[in-house]
Formats: C-alpha cells, sequence, structure tokens
C-alpha cells in the first residue's frame, strides 16, 4: 500500500502484515481520522499469475494514521473486494467475491457496524449478487449504496433493497462520484478490447416504463477508437 506525494515521490505505507507479505491489495477507502483501509483478496498472487501466498487468508486491514500500524479488522473473508464507509462512518459496507475462486462461494455485500475504537461488528448480508458478481462500490449522500457489476451499476438502499440498475454493455470494474456538486458518476469499464475507457453521467433518472429494475442515464461518453472508427466508416459512405 503506497501515497503518492505531492513532488510525485512514492512513499510505502505498508506491505507487510506480522511480517508477511500482502496478498494483492485491491480497493482503499480513507476515513476521516486519516485511517486507511483496505482489502486484500489473492487474485494477483493466485497460481495464474505465478504468485506465492504468505498469508493464509483474505482480509480487511487498518493502517493506523500516526504510527502506521496495520491492524486485522476482518476474520471471515474468502475474497474480501469493494469496500465503502456510510457518510456518517458508522457502517462499512464489504464486498466478498469468494465465488471467483470457490465453488459456491460468496457474491455478495455485508455491512459491520464500527465502533469507537473502529473495531467491526455485524457482518450480516445486505445484499446478494450471485448472477453479476459485484467489483468496487461508492455510498451517496443518502447512504445508497451503488456497486459496479457483470451487467452495469447496481443502485441498493441501505436496507438492502434494490432500487435500479445502469445497464452497461460491458462490465463496471469501479466507479465514484464527481463533479462540482457529485452528479456525475465516473465508471472504470472492463472493454472486450481490453482498452480502458471512460463514461461521464451527468445524471441518472429513475424510468418509471421499465420499473424498479432499470434506469436511464444521460450524458456523454469517451468515444473509444472502434466508435471513432465507425463514425467515420457511415460518414465515408454517405
Amino acid at each position: 500500500m503506497t501515497r503518492t506525494e505531492d513532488d510525485g515521490a512514492v512513499t510505502v505505507l505498508a506491505d507487510r502484515f506480522e511480517g508477511k507479505r500482502f496478498n494483492a491489495p485491491n480497493d482503499v477507502v480513507v476515513k476521516s481520522d486519516g485511517s486507511i483501509w483496505f482489502s486484500d483478496p489473492d487474485y494477483s498472487a493466485s497460481p495464474i499469475y505465478e504468485g506465492e501466498r504468505d498469508l493464509s487468508g483474505c482480509q480487511v486491514y487498518r493502517i493506523d494514521p500516526q504510527t502506521g500500524a496495520v491492524r486485522q479488522m476482518t476474520d471471515d473473508f474468502v475474497m474480501p473486494n469493494g469496500l465503502a464507509f456510510s457518510p456518517d462512518e458508522s457502517v462499512l459496507y464489504i464486498i466478498d467475491t469468494g465465488g471467483t475462486h470457490v465453488e459456491n462461494g460468496p457474491n455478495h455485500v455485508r455491512r459491520f457496524r464500527v465502533g469507537a475504537d473502529d473495531s467491526l461488528s455485524g457482518g450480516e448480508v445486505l445484499a446478494v449478487n450471485a448472477a453479476n458478481m459485484f467489483d468496487g462500490m461508492r455510498v451517496d449522500v443518502t447512504d445508497r449504496l451503488w456497486m459496479s457489476a457483470e451487467d452495469g451499476v447496481h443502485c441498493y438502499e441501505p436496507d438492502g433493497t434494490l432500487i435500479g440498475k445502469v445497464i452497461l454493455p460491458e462490465r463496471a470494474g469501479n466507479l465514484t462520484f464527481g463533479g462540482p456538486a457529485l452528479l456525475r458518476l465516473h465508471l472504470a469499464l472492463r472493454l472486450r478490447s481490453q482498452h480502458a475507457r471512460r463514461r461521464h453521467f451527468t445524471s441518472l433518472n429513475r424510468q418509471k416504463s421499465r420499473g424498479p429494475a432499470a434506469m436511464a442515464l444521460t450524458g456523454r461518453s469517451k468515444p473509444d477508437r472502434s466508435d471513432r472508427l465507425r463514425r467515420l466508416e457511415g460518414q465515408r459512405w454517405r
């Protein structure tokens, strides 16, 4: 886990827990007190990448902002992935995508209560997405959860009720809110060509005619090379 300084220098914050190397830190969130929380699945340390594991499991860790000490915060995850705090930081949501490595493994998001000493309790399953597993996650100011998935972005109420989806033609790897009023949703999409692309959506509105499981989106996307070629081909034959 590193931090890039203003001058471009890279500072290593932590690379081990109890003398053992992390598996493959994946997602990270910084709490208002400066503590750094991150998930550590073993996707990059799996045999397919010719990696080796030092740690026996995959968990979520916290780096103390004052001492730099690393603390293990969970003990029962298979593949912890995206994570995010509620607006008041009293709840931590953590995605487990263990189904990628374990038959009938978890593909869900869990909810933990955060104590005064940052200890976690609870951990009940809030939402399950076995068919289109979750990945990244953000929580908006109304405490709604927005999670990237195989078929786009899923939006949930804090009680776990699915209220809509942004259907996309490809997998959304991660997401975040942006713009002056945080009304833009920035998505990292995984194209078949494996070229990175960013889309900006200026608004997300419920589409009543299609029911609660669909959302309409407006805005613009940054076209990739194939989009430009298709437009050029169309102009050529006009």
